[in-house]
């Protein structure tokens, strides 16, 4: 069994950088990484923060980088991240099969998800 746990993108929005970086390009670049090097996960756990700032943009970009990925995700919010504005650009938006599972929908306070196989906790303030 193959798990990814990636953690703290914090993506900012579009064009806009982050000390001197793009946190989505990298980003882009690690999900072409794992779809071309270990698209036989079971799953990507992806832990917050989410976005840097937690605002609206970011998690529009969230949703475009993401849409790429052949792996389950899973989300968790961190400290940076907004329940608010995560749900309406993420879960509020039909952005095809893959996405609109409950894999994207938001996530607060405990959650997990799990096979035969494993069990995948995660608990945020």
């Amino acid at each position: 069994m193959k798990l990814i746990h990636l953690t703290d993108l914090h993506l900012v929005p579009a064009g806009a950088m982050l000390f001197g970086f793009d946190p989505a390009e990298r980003m882009r670049k690690t999900i072409e990484r794992i779809n071309r090097d270990h698209a036989d996960a079971e799953l990507c756990v992806v832990t917050g923060d989410l976005t840097d700032e937690g605002d609206f943009a970011s998690y529009e970009l969230l949703r475009e980088v993401l849409q790429e990925m052949r792996v389950p995700i899973r989300l968790l919010l961190g400290n940076h991240d907004s329940l608010t504005s995560y749900a309406l650009s993420l879960a509020s938006r039909a952005i095809g099969r893959a996405l609109s599972s409950q894999s994207m929908r938001p996530r607060s306070g405990a959650s997990s998800s799990s096979t035969p196989w494993w069990r995948v906790l995660g608990m945020a303030r």
